[in-house]
């Protein structure tokens, strides 16, 4: 197992490589904020639901507010993240009600330019989205999102902040408490990380015990401009760490530098990686390289489309070694890809708007009937992924239930 080392120069970062998402069912599972002005619903920037699957929908139930402690406005906007899932029954979704903020006065920023200060709640949901309550957390931003991460009765919401700020509840919603995170070499076993992405550096990871609330990190050097994100698995899979990279700077210009993907494994908490070089994409990778994995984080299949064509690798060794299947389907450049294991070991993959499984771990895909994946991930007792107007959640990753989230103002 050789370190997590990337190597290239720091005066690449401001040209590193963002992935192009043209294709909007792409944007599915990206925390991406949502605003509205007061009176106004609360629209997502986050992909529709499948044309044409069948799928069952649970209309908000209704809402019991807690009063906020932020200042009454005329006009305030709306701020949201993208709900998350705990569990098949635990559906969460964090707001803000953000106001100007009085010191900006003070600071007379240039006119194009808005200091918020933004009170942060959480709408939150035991029942499967058949009743909601809303919580004021206790946490005040100057940032207009934040990061959420749930497990069961456990959610924690993070700041963007430098250092981070973090709020945690134990009991699905109804109490928060400040955390302090720990900085430490090794995730502790067990611990779930909070989805991250690199910022062209360092990776800081959170990891969080979702029994009791507790919040570690840890520090993963990046050497050189990269476009990624760590992929979201049970705690039992291990960190996985997908994307793609620049070189080394030999070309004088960053942009042209051929991208590489690589894909990496850490089965001990981040003290060691498994690292797959993917090789070169060109330069315009039709987004990151998708990743599913087994429970137990052994078994598991990556697809990427490089130049049009969808390559498809797994490993059976936890990302210790992989293999290329000779599954090969040329589609239109930039196209989107979805990856998704089934308890079972189906591997249902998305390819725009059509879905395929797959009973050989990646030799052989068939059309199926399941619909797309995007932003998909494994929860207890199932699968979730976010949607515009709630989450859908799944207990076989075939059949979607969306649960709508009730309009907070």
């Amino acid at each position: 197992m050789r370190d997590f080392d990337f190597a290239g120069l720091r005066e690449d970062a401001t040209a590193a490589f963002r992935p192009q998402f043209t294709d909007v069912v792409r944007r599915a599972g990206r925390r991406k904020a949502r605003t509205r002005t007061a009176g106004l619903a609360l629209t997502a920037a986050a992909v529709t639901g499948a044309t044409g699957v069948a799928m069952t929908a649970v209309p908000a139930g209704p809402v019991d507010p807690e009063p906020s402690t932020s200042a009454s406005a005329s006009v305030r906007t709306i701020y949201g993240t993208d709900p998350v899932a705990g569990s098949l029954d635990y559906l969460y979704q964090a707001t803000a009600a953000c106001e100007v903020d009085p010191a900006a006065a003070r600071i007379r920023p240039p006119a194009d330019v808005t200091f918020w200060l933004c009170r942060w709640r959480v709408t939150a949901s035991g029942d499967r989205g058949h009743s909601w309550r809303t919580t004021d957390i206790g946490l005040a931003t100057r940032e207009t999102s934040v990061d959420v991460l749930a497990v069961n009765t456990t959610v924690v919401v993070r700041s963007r902040a430098v250092p981070a700020a973090y709020r945690v509840s134990v009991d699905a919603g109804a109490t928060w408490r400040t955390e302090v995170a720990s900085t430490v070499a090794t995730l502790p076993v067990g611990w779930v990380p909070m989805p991250t992405n690199p910022d062209g550096f360092a990776l800081r990871v959170s990891a969080v015990d979702p029994d009791t609330g507790r919040v570690a990190e840890i520090g993963i050097p990046l050497m050189g401009p990269i476009g990624g994100t760590l992929v979201r698995t049970l705690p039992s899979a291990g960190l996985w760490l997908t994307g793609w990279r620049r070189g080394t700077g030999a070309s004088p210009e960053p942009s042209t530098t051929p991208a590489v993907g690589f894909c990496g494994v850490s089965p001990n908490g981040g003290r060691g990686w498994h690292m797959k070089d993917l090789g070169p994409g060109g330069t315009r990778p039709s987004g990151l390289p998708a990743v599913a994995t087994s429970i137990d984080g052994r078994n598991a299949v990556l697809a990427l489309v490089r130049e049009g064509t969808v390559e498809i690798y797994r490993t059976h060794t936890a990302g210790a070694t992989w293999e290329r299947t000779p599954f090969a389907r040329t589609v239109p450049d930039h196209t989107s890809v979805a990856l998704l294991m089934l308890a079972d070991g189906t591997v249902l993959m998305s390819l725009g708007s059509e879905t395929y499984e797959s009973a050989d771990q990646g030799d052989t895909f068939t059309p199926s009937t399941a619909g797309p994946l995007y932003g998909a991930y494994p929860v207890p007792g199932g699968y979730a992924a976010a949607r515009p107007m709630g989450v859908i959640i799944s207990a076989d990753g075939r059949s979607w239930t969306l649960v709508e989230i009730p309009q907070v103002s």
